[in-house]
């Protein structure tokens, strides 16, 4: 096939003449009727472009790409190679004004248009039969190897960071929480004064019970010495200032929208005690003061002790005995449910069984009226006073209660009488000291 075939068969033209719009080295027009050379048709590196009626130029090509160019101080190279091949779909070519651009006499009529395929970014080939190896690999068999290795590649990076995070602690603990940091600790919290107590540490300061005004009477004389620094509910903001601490812990439920105050004054740690349990906060606390195994001797010491009096319990009570604890305070009568402070140990630590409809009081305790209390059916009745002569006075009252004393528990003299501040104390001291106070009062 000769060259003017070529360029008929290539562009899909009815004949082989052109007309030159502009040139590379911007000479005119040439005149219609003369012939086109067959290179420039073939592969002159320009777009074919249609002329419409209105004198706008439309694009039917992508330019082809120039198979030499000329380099300087050298002749020109010839337009086209010696095996004279034809332009194929993706070539690329020179684009610009100043490039030679062609256009059709009229282009054939019923051909549609073909899209092109685009050119990768980088060719392994110009040849299209001939296939590129890497290492034995094809390039047909590299690219469908790609997803893969991009998928064992995001399993490595995955596999690295779990490890690293497994590595880490589940909580670095912070400047503030650490050790050395814990010298002289001022705890805004009486449920984390106890705890420092239970670890072997007093602090150096303390808030005190709101009801009390002092220090809890279970360890008040374990705390000689300590700063009180005001309420639980209104700490004393100069005592703070005045102890001068290392560190500060304080009870989110109080002092957390306070924290920033305390963060001025030292390092401040704040715990949470509606999460978790008491053993959580133990280990949580012992983590920041350095003193873990102190925790868990004190934990297992703890589970050992609980089993032998939750025995003792039953052994006095029966094993099938429903027990109901109480609260008489100065303006209500409270039957203690299923959560803290005092159900965890009642029936889970201790194992017992709790009275009929306790189970459905999933709170700390419900208000009720003497005229229900028959409908529990306790075998036996833990009663917790609070302080002050009102709550003893109405505990007077339901004693003398002839419905009181038609209880089946009142009947079989199975009405004990509580240490309320060890009981309602939901630290690991005050837990410690309720199941002294239990031994003490189930062995009699």
């Amino acid at each position: 096939m000769d060259r003017r075939a070529r360029a008929l068969h290539l562009y899909g033209l009815p004949d082989a003449r052109f007309l030159l719009v502009r040139g590379r080295s911007g000479q005119g027009a040439r005149q219609p009727g003369r012939p086109q050379p067959a290179a420039a048709a073939r592969c002159g590196g320009s777009p074919l472009l249609r002329q419409r009626r209105d004198g706008r130029r439309h694009r039917l090509h992508r330019p082809c790409r120039p198979p030499y160019r000329q380099a300087a101080g050298r002749a020109a190279a010839p337009a086209f190679p010696a095996a004279d091949r034809p332009c194929r779909p993706g070539d690329s070519g020179l684009r610009g004004h100043d490039r030679p651009f062609a256009v059709p006499a009229q282009p054939r009529a019923g051909r549609s248009r073909r899209r092109r395929s685009r050119r990768p970014l980088f060719p392994l080939s110009f040849v299209p039969s001939q296939k590129v190896t890497f290492g034995g690999l094809t390039t047909t068999m590299l690219k469908k190897a790609v997803p893969f290795l991009s998928l064992l590649l995001a399993f490595i990076l995955l596999t690295a960071c779990g490890q690293n995070a497994a590595n880490e602690p589940a909580s670095s603990p912070s400047p503030s929480a650490s050790p050395a940091a814990a010298g002289r600790i001022a705890s805004m919290s009486i449920h984390i004064t106890n705890n420092l107590l239970a670890l072997g540490l007093t602090p150096a300061g303390s808030v005190v019970g709101g009801d009390v005004k002092d220090f809890l009477p279970h360890v008040k004389d374990r705390l000689e010495g300590v700063q009180k620094l005001g309420v639980v509910t209104e700490p004393d903001m100069e005592a703070v200032l005045a102890l001068k601490p290392d560190s500060i812990f304080i009870d989110e439920t109080y002092s957390g929208p306070d924290l920033a105050k305390f963060e001025q004054i030292a390092p401040t740690v704040s715990i949470n005690p509606d999460k978790g349990t008491w053993k959580d906060h133990l280990r949580e606390l012992a983590g920041h003061v350095g003193r873990q195994q102190q925790a868990e001797d004190f934990i297992l010491d703890y589970d050992k002790q609980k089993d032998e009096v939750g025995a003792l319990i039953k052994s006095r009570l029966g094993a099938d005995a429903k027990v109901m604890a109480v609260r008489m305070t100065a303006k209500e009568l409270r039957v203690m449910g299923m959560k803290r402070p005092v159900g965890p140990l009642l029936y889970d630590d201790l194992g017992l069984q709790p009275a009929d409809g306790v189970e459905k009081i999933d709170k700390a305790y419900e208000v009720i009226s003497q005229e229900v209390l028959p409908d529990f059916d306790a075998d036996a009745i833990l009663v917790i006073v609070s302080k002050g002569s009102e709550a003893k006075k109405n505990y007077g009252l339901l004693e003398s209660n002839p419905l009181w004393k038609s209880l089946k528990a009142v009947q079989n003299k199975h009405v004990y009488v509580l240490d309320g501040q060890k009981w309602l104390d939901y630290s690991s001291l005050g837990h410690k000291m309720a199941l002294d106070d239990a031994a003490k009062l189930f062995a009699e």
